[in-house]
Parts: structure tokens; C-alpha cells; sequence
């Protein structure tokens, strides 16, 4: 919650400044809620119009997911209807609003980028980054080859690409200070890293006896898993004269890694970027590397490209294509004169940051001058959408949630009651429920068996929560109409409890009937349940007869994405003609 007021104030705090940014770039989802604040409580300040928003994804994996109740530490689900437009999984992600709400989004990496908008590597919001690929692009990072830089380092002793003759004097320091055997000519693999699966060592524990038969020694630096360093720690004592493993952070020892390996290993599973084999390549260590991400956007295999090629490469993710490519590397050392080609040629490749800023600085202008990708601008429209149980309804929300407008899921509403204290004291009372300091889930599972058992108090039940429904609701409608903005709110019952006077239009989403009937049994509702509850519902036919527009759900998952994407422009453009 701290943090959450710390990003509302720095915006409150460059207006007090007078500094008006023509660009707000952010970082990571600890950011997200900028993007937000942008677009709805600064949407009509006029320091702030002409500001474009920029939000750059390090890792799509860390989220920064929050519950309902964190979000009420901030007073902001009230507010803004936050939590129901950026819900996830039962939780908010400030990552999703970033996403949404950002004029422009970028990633380290064009072959990261490519990947996050796959199910594989897009972490659940694959389809939110396909929809707005338009405006997403990956930008390599780079390295600072000051702080980087053979010929200055604090080194046993300073090389460069004209005179590699010192990472041989290096190698010797780095075998001296991991125990190994100084005479000897085996190659040496390094490897910096946090020690976390994500950096493929599944794939070296299963090949690890394998890489140690092999004419090899291998120097890790790293912590992280204690699983991790458990395995290490045993087998520093088991392969002392091959292997070393530094449980810890030590910079001086970074350095001796990176100019004494002949290679530099990085079997990720997935790597947005990567900056250990830029570094690498500075001090003259060739990379072994998965093809993924950033990885497989900086090393070019020598096997397929052995004129500019300048590491070894494997793909698919595998134990065995690992070990292929480590042989690989070994083999390259046998002709010495091509090994120190080699040196050189990776010690001339330029990943410094003068490079990647010249691709920021283009992006920039591009975002400058491009109409802002604003979604609500000034006008407001709030629509109440409905079906049958099964019809695809929340499919649709979700796709016009993914084009940017707000929604909000009545259910959720429902769910968010009974996580209030007082509603469930009167829940407990009226139906006879003891509470028990339950978990919420159990708590509904409770009242669905005693509801279900007892249909006549389902009229008890909701007049206890669909007062805070219909206020919470309410809240959400005003802010809508206060800032401006699309509002798409899903109610099951949104004719049979009258709630459709609340909106300016309502939709109503149909299904072919064996479709519907099929939808329930996969979700695994008897019979009884089901026709419980389309018993309490309007009939299709009336439904529809009822509302102002009614979108067919006849075809394929594309085809209605299609159709929410044309009805999105022309709700944005002011209007709607179903």
C-alpha cells in the first residue's frame, strides 16, 4: 500500500515541481498503477495531457499480484473499480495494468518479445500482449563497457583484443583461487548467476556426472535455492580438482570468472535478455547458451556460422543437446591459432549501451509522435452485459477488458461482499451458518450447501449482498461518468433484478442451446444445478427481446474476439451499431 501512494504522489509531486514530462517511462510492475493514475484520476488534468506513458518488462513472470483485501489497505477497489478491471487469477496484477493502460510497451529483448506472446513463455497474459502488439517492441539491453572493460580491471593481469596473451595469465589465477591444478590446459567453464531453476540447472544437475567425465573443469558464483546450494556444496567436495561452486556474491571474483573461463555457460529455460553473456564476450569467454530470448538475439552458433558465429547454441530445451553443444566447445580449443581468432573476434562485438540507446531514443520519438493511445479520452459509456449461464459472456468481458475498457464481474462483486466482515455476520445469523474463522471459500461453499438445501433463503441471501453489489457498483458508474471511460459490467441477472436501468445500453450474448449444455457439464454441474439456475433466469428469447444489442456467439473463439474488437472502436468512437 506504501508504494501504491509512493508512484500516486511522484505524479502529484511533478506537477508541484512543474515538471511536465512529454514521457513517463516505467519499469516493472512495481510501476503499474502509474499507467492507471494516468488514466483516470490525472485523465482530465490538463499538466498531464499531453504526457505519453512508456513501461518496460524486465521478467513477465514477477506480476505483482494483490488480493482484495491489500487493495482495501488503500482505499482504491472502492474508488476506481480497480480490482475488477485488473483482476487475474482472483487477484489484481499491476503488471496487466501496465499493459493496458501504457502508451507503449517494450521489452529487453526482440526475441523475448516475440516469445511473451506465447502460451509457453506468456505467464497468462499472452492474449493481453497479442492484442496490443502493435504498440510492443524489445530493445536489447546493453552493458556499461567502462565498468566492464579487460584493459582497466583490477585483473591478475589487463588484456585486449589486440593482445590476448593475458587471459592466459588470468585462467592460471582463476584455477589457483578455485583449488584447481595450475598446469593443467583443460578448459575452464564460468558461470555467474543467481542460482534459480529458471537458469537451466535442471539441465546441468542431469547431465552433471557426464560433464564431469569430460577434459573440463566448471566455476560457479552464485546463491539463491538452498536446494541449489546444497547440491553444489556436496559437489565441491566430491569433484574438488573439477569443480568449484562460490555460494555467494563476490565482485572481485565475478571478474576473475569472466576473464579466466574459456567459456561461459547460460543454459536458461527462458532469458528475456541476459547481460552475463554480453559481459562474457568482453572478456574473450564464448558463450554457451539455450536458444531463448535475449540469448538467442546475441549469440550466433559457430557450428552453423563458423565465419561470424562467436558461441555454441542448443535448442530444443534438453540434457542431451546441452552436453552436444558443451562438446562442441571443447572441440573448438583443440586448434589454438582459431581459438584466439575467436577470443578476439567475440572481444570486438559491441553490446555497449550507446547502441541500445540509439534504438531508445528512436522509440521515444516514434511515441511522441503518434496519436496517444488514450481509451477513454473524455466520453463515458456504461454497458450492462448478459446471458444464459454458459452463453460466453464472461469471454466477452474479458476480451473488451483486454482492449482496455473497465469491467467488472458481479460475481466478483458477490465474492468481495462475503469477504466483509459484517456481511458475514449477517449471513451467519439469517441462514444459520457458523462462521469458525472459515476461509472465505469455504465460507461460500457453506452457504451454497445450505442454500441448496433450503431454496427458500436464497431471497435472505441476497438481500444481504446485493445492497453492497448494487453500492459498489454504483461507485464504479459515477467514476466512469465523473472521468469518462467504457464501462462493461457482466450481471447475470441484469433484467431480472431491474439492474439494467443502471446503464446507458445493454448487450446480451447468446449460444447455441447443446453448446450452453455442454458448457455446464464441463464445468461440472449436475443437472439439478443447472436448471436450478437457468430456472431463475429470463429466457433467452426474453432476454433479448429486452436489450439494446445482442452478439452472437456462433462461431469460433476468433471470430467473437473479431466482433468485440469492432464493437470496442465504435464504442470509442461514440457510438454502437449491432
Amino acid at each position: 500500500s506504501s508504494k501504491a501512494f509512493f508512484f500516486f504522489f511522484s505524479l502529484l509531486e511533478l506537477k508541484s515541481r512543474s515538471f511536465q514530462p512529454d514521457i513517463v517511462h516505467c519499469l516493472d510492475f512495481h510501476t503499474g498503477l502509474i499507467f492507471f493514475y494516468l488514466i483516470t484520476e490525472f485523465l482530465m488534468d490538463d499538466f498531464f495531457r499531453g504526457t505519453k506513458s512508456v513501461f518496460t518488462i524486465h521478467n513477465l513472470a514477477y506480476q505483482g499480484l494483490f488480493s482484495y483485501e491489500q487493495f482495501r489497505q488503500i482505499d482504491l477497489s472502492g474508488r476506481f473499480g480497480l480490482f475488477e478491471t485488473l483482476e487475474f487469477w482472483g487477484k489484481a496484477s499491476f503488471m496487466k495494468a501496465a499493459l493496458i493502460y501504457s502508451d507503449w510497451i517494450t521489452t529487453v529483448s526482440p526475441g523475448y518479445c516475440r516469445e511473451i506472446q506465447t502460451e509457453t513463455f506468456g505467464c497468462g497474459l499472452q492474449d493481453v500482449l497479442k492484442l496490443h502488439s502493435e504498440r510492443l517492441c524489445g530493445i536489447l539491453n546493453g552493458i556499461d563497457t567502462d565498468e566492464w572493460n579487460p584493459e582497466s580491471d583490477a585483473l591478475e593481469q589487463p588484456f585486449s583484443a589486440e593482445d590476448v596473451q593475458g587471459k592466459v595469465i588470468n585462467k592460471k589465477a582463476l584455477a589457483q583461487s578455485s583449488g584447481f591444478d595450475t598446469g593443467s590446459e583443460d578448459p575452464i567453464i564460468g558461470m555467474v548467476t543467481r542460482l534459480a531453476e529458471q537458469k537451466g540447472f535442471d539441465l546441468i544437475r542431469e547431465a552433471f556426472e557426464e560433464l564431469m567425465s569430460l577434459p573440463v573443469r566448471v566455476v560457479i558464483l552464485g546463491t539463491g535455492d538452498p536446494e541449489l546450494e546444497a547440491f553444489f556444496q556436496e559437489m565441491n567436495g566430491k569433484y574438488k580438482e573439477k569443480f568449484k561452486a562460490f555460494l555467494g556474491f563476490d565482485a572481485a571474483q565475478a571478474n576473475r570468472i569472466y576473464a579466466g573461463s574459456d567459456f561461459f555457460l547460460m543454459p536458461s529455460r527462458f532469458e528475456p535478455c541476459g547481460l552475463g553473456q554480453m559481459i562474457a564476450f568482453r572478456y574473450g569467454s564464448l558463450p554457451i547458451v539455450h536458444q531463448t530470448g535475449g540469448l538467442a538475439d546475441t549469440v550466433s552458433d559457430l557450428s552453423v556460422n563458423p565465419d561470424s558465429g562467436h558461441g555454441f547454441v542448443f535448442s530444443p530445451y534438453d540434457s542431451g543437446l546441452f552436453m552436444d553443444a558443451v562438446r562442441r566447445a571443447l572441440s573448438s580449443r583443440k586448434d589454438t591459432l582459431n581459438a584466439e581468432l575467436l577470443i578476439q573476434r567475440v572481444m570486438k562485438l559491441d553490446f555497449s549501451w550507446s547502441r541500445s540507446a540509439g534504438a531508445y531514443e528512436a522509440m521515444y520519438q516514434g511515441v511522441l509522435k503518434a496519436p496517444a493511445i488514450k481509451v477513454h479520452e473524455n466520453r463515458s459509456i456504461v454497458i450492462g452485459l448478459t446471458g444464459l449461464s454458459g452463453s460466453g459472456k464472461s469471454t466477452v468481458r474479458q476480451y473488451f477488458e483486454n482492449r482496455g475498457a473497465f469491467t467488472v464481474d458481479s460475481d466478483a462483486l458477490v465474492h468481495q461482499a462475503l469477504r466483509e466482515n459484517a456481511i458475514q455476520l449477517r449471513i451467519s445469523q439469517s441462514l444459520n451458518i457458523p462462521m469458525s474463522d472459515c476461509e472465505p471459500q469455504e465460507f461460500r461453499q457453506k452457504i451454497r450447501k445450505t442454500v441448496g438445501a433450503a431454496p427458500e433463503l436464497l431471497s435472505k441471501l441476497e438481500s444481504i449482498i446485493h445492497p453492497f453489489v448494487r453500492v459498489r457498483l454504483t461507485a464504479m458508474i459515477q467514476q466512469i461518468k465523473s472521468n469518462g471511460g467504457i464501462l462493461i459490467a457482466e450481471i447475470p441477472l441484469l433484467f431480472e433484478t431491474g439492474m439494467d436501468s443502471f446503464f446507458d445500453q445493454t448487450i446480451v450474448v447468446t449460444r447455441n442451446q447443446n453448446e450452453i449444455l455442454s458448457e455446464a457439464k464441463a464445468r461440472g454441474w449436475s443437472q439439478q444445478e443447472s436448471d436450478a439456475l437457468i430456472g431463475r433466469q429470463w429466457t433467452e428469447a426474453d432476454k433479448c427481446r429486452k436489450a439494446d444489442h445482442v452478439i452472437r456467439n456462433d462461431g469460433t473463439l476468433k471470430n467473437l474476439e473479431l466482433k468485440i474488437q469492432t464493437i470496442y472502436e465504435q464504442l470509442k468512437n461514440g457510438g454502437l451499431n449491432l
